[in-house]
């Protein structure tokens, strides 16, 4: 029988609101005002049974995590913190605002709206650094449970590994969307991974 994986981007926080690079070391909380409309929109989800949570350490993801778990009815002790889905870090941006990074480092900045596989944050790491991290993390989880999985992650880090789930160019990945609060279905049989529904967000 084939499994579902779904991939949950983060609620909102006030730094997503003012285009900061949050990266890793930034931990804000989310906005309350995400809460109530998120909560209806998963409501609406039927997810398969059983499942296990994986969230990064982020509070923000936490956050979000405790809220599907909430609706799921699993405690929260049960939801497993995993470092391959932190956030990519963006080193000495991170607290800048997207204004302030293309002031100080427009080369940078202008590789990571048109080629992002070029983009080496200074201090950091390369997002093609990112999308190994996060692929390997994401294979390990899956090897590790038959039930079915849900990820609770970042834009970047979900689109390092749809962009390898998916086989196409990571430059390609200004091509769809990761919304906050959004989720992502794959379907997986005989180790074969499909995306059945792709950042699917409340109307």
């Amino acid at each position: 029988m084939p499994r579902k994986i779904y991939i949950i981007r983060h609620l909102k926080t006030e730094y997503n609101l003012r285009g900061v690079f949050m990266g890793q070391e930034l931990n804000p909380p989310i906005l309350e005002s995400e809460i109530k409309p998120f909560e209806e929109f998963i409501a609406t989800i039927s997810f398969e049974m059983p499942v296990t949570i994986f969230s990064s350490p982020a509070r923000r993801s936490l956050d979000t995590a405790e809220l599907v778990a909430k609706r799921l009815q699993i405690p929260k002790s049960e939801i497993m913190i995993d470092d391959s889905m932190k956030e990519t870090n963006y080193g000495d941006i991170e607290g800048l605002t997207h204004e302030e990074v293309e002031a100080r480092y427009p080369k940078l900045f202008e590789e990571i709206q048109f080629s992002p596989s070029k983009a080496n944050f200074p201090n950091g790491e390369t997002f093609l650094e990112a999308q190994r991290r996060a692929w390997k993390g994401f294979t390990e989880i899956r090897n590790s449970t038959k039930n079915n999985i849900i990820f609770v992650s970042h834009i970047d880090t979900i689109k390092c590994i749809l962009t390898k789930l998916l086989d196409i160019p990571f430059d390609d990945r200004r091509l769809f969307s990761v919304d906050n609060g959004s989720i992502t279905t794959v379907e997986e049989f005989d180790d074969r991974l499909k995306v059945i529904q792709l950042n699917n967000i409340q109307n």
